[in-house]
């Protein structure tokens, strides 16, 4: 009876073995490409399920619609400031690269696409944020409750008004007394009269104290911008005549009309180095004209 038992175990134990046989012979794919993977997931297989154009997850490392390259996000710089977009429109670049205007490294700079509010500049101005973030410290202080970053974005921001200034006087060695200096832009933003807050007036005011002679203009902001200058500078009634007898031309709004202009005609007018406020231009194409350029975060071209 034990005997019986056990040859009956043993039959049984073959067939197992004969059987798993037979079906790894006849079912079993192949990992041909050795990347330790089979079947519908492998790219080599007979039947894939995932295939060349299927779509991809940016980032994992992973090329599984095997095309070779693991797809990236790129962000798109739909503003055309330079900087890629983090909250704005992602496309996936299959190829594993990301052009200049799709940037993944300066995503972060970036916060809106079509209308750009944030990037690098020289400081936020007007009537509302820069008065919210003093009134929001003042209540940190009065309830015991330093709030210490944002004090540290006011003061930023008050040093950023100036740093058009810093560069001035880096490239002139401190010799800013009778130059003649062309200014673009007035309000703090544009498609405003608003000066409040300005980062062009706090910069007038100081390069008025150290002997600088201004040429200025703004399509909508001169005459709030006289209520706090007066006539301590020339108003220009377009932004040729704000370049005539200046050598250096300073841009602090981004009014659409300052955004591609003539660099040949600037530089007739004698403008010899351009001081880009919102990095409107190409540094590129304005050094082409021989023109010295100074952006906001850039590399010395």
């Amino acid at each position: 009876m034990a005997c019986f038992k056990w040859n009956r175990v043993i039959s049984i134990f073959l067939t197992l073995i004969f059987l798993t046989t037979l079906t790894t012979a006849v079912f079993a794919v192949p990992d041909s490409d050795g990347d330790g993977f089979k079947g519908d997931v492998d790219c080599d297989d007979s039947n894939p399920t995932i295939y060349p154009g299927a779509p991809e997850v940016p980032g994992d490392g992973v090329d599984q619609d095997c095309d070779g390259v693991d797809a990236r996000i790129c962000y798109l710089d739909a503003d055309q400031d330079g900087y890629g977009t983090s909250l704005g429109t992602q496309v996936i670049a299959n190829d594993g690269t990301c052009d200049v205007s799709q940037s993944e490294s300066d995503n972060a700079i970036d916060c809106d696409d079509a209308d750009p509010t944030i990037y690098p500049g020289v400081g936020y101005g007007g009537a509302c944020f820069p008065k919210d973030v003093k009134g929001i410290i003042k209540i940190g202080e009065k309830n015991d409750s330093p709030l210490s970053i944002l004090k540290s974005v006011d003061e930023v921001n008050e040093r950023q008004k100036l740093v058009l200034l810093n560069k001035l006087e880096s490239y002139t060695g401190n010799k800013i007394k009778g130059l003649n200096l062309g200014v673009w832009g007035l309000a703090f933003k544009k498609n405003t009269n608003d000066v409040r807050e300005s980062p062009a007036i706090k910069f007038i005011v100081e390069a008025l104290k150290k002997g600088a002679n201004i040429t200025c203009y703004d399509p909508e902001a001169t005459n709030e911008a006289k209520k706090i200058i007066g006539d301590k500078v020339k108003y220009a009634t377009n932004k040729e005549e704000a370049l005539t007898n200046s050598s250096i031309l300073l841009v602090f709004t981004d009014w659409d009309e300052f955004k591609q202009p003539s660099f040949e005609l600037i530089k007739k007018k004698g403008i010899n180095a351009i001081f880009d406020g919102r990095n409107l231009y190409d540094p590129i194409e304005v050094k082409a004209n021989n023109i010295k350029y100074f952006g906001i975060g850039r590399k010395k071209i």
